[in-house]
């Protein structure tokens, strides 16, 4: 099976291909959305029927659903092998208006990831410009991008890393 943690803007643009399994701290019974995939509360995961997991970057690494997950992948991984040229900006502070700023100067390129539209809808035809938060990078093993740009970093989100050192 199929899984996909959490119902954001990043795993609903994935579901749109059906057939998975989503869980959601949200849903308190079983049922289907649109598209034919199954929504679960969170509780009802087993991680021995799952063959892959993508979770929404905001679920923090002590969520229940992340500490079982024997799959787990981050949506740049999962699309990795169809990524174009790509670009990524994170940092604490600046991303967006970075992202916006090269996307602007940079003809057939399309901005993504943290703003606009999930990767799962670009364009592959384009570069791709892509606000990645420090979640995102948390769980992405496998994806690189072409060209990486790293805004300065200060104490933020310790509450989703542990500490500040995890954060960096």
């Amino acid at each position: 099976m199929k899984t996909l943690f959490g119902y954001g803007g990043t795993t609903k643009a994935i579901a749109k291909t059906g057939n998975w399994h989503i869980f959601d701290d949200k849903f308190t019974t079983i049922s289907k959305d649109k598209f034919g995939n199954i929504l679960l509360p969170s509780k009802e995961f087993k991680p021995t029927l799952s063959s892959l997991e993508i979770t929404s970057p905001g679920i923090s690494p002590s969520n229940p659903l992340i500490q079982k997950a024997k799959n787990l992948i981050s949506d740049y991984d999962y699309f990795y092998k169809d990524f174009p040229f790509s670009i990524w900006i994170t940092g604490t502070n600046g991303k967006t208006t970075t992202t916006q700023m090269i996307q602007t100067l940079l003809p057939n390129s399309e901005a993504g990831g943290n703003i606009g539209s999930p990767i799962a809808n670009l364009d592959r035809d384009k570069i791709w410009i892509l606000e990645t938060s420090s979640f995102t990078l948390h769980y992405t093993k496998i994806a690189k991008p072409n060209i990486f740009i790293l805004l300065p970093i200060t104490p933020d989100h310790i509450s989703w890393h542990s500490t500040f050192e995890e954060y960096e």
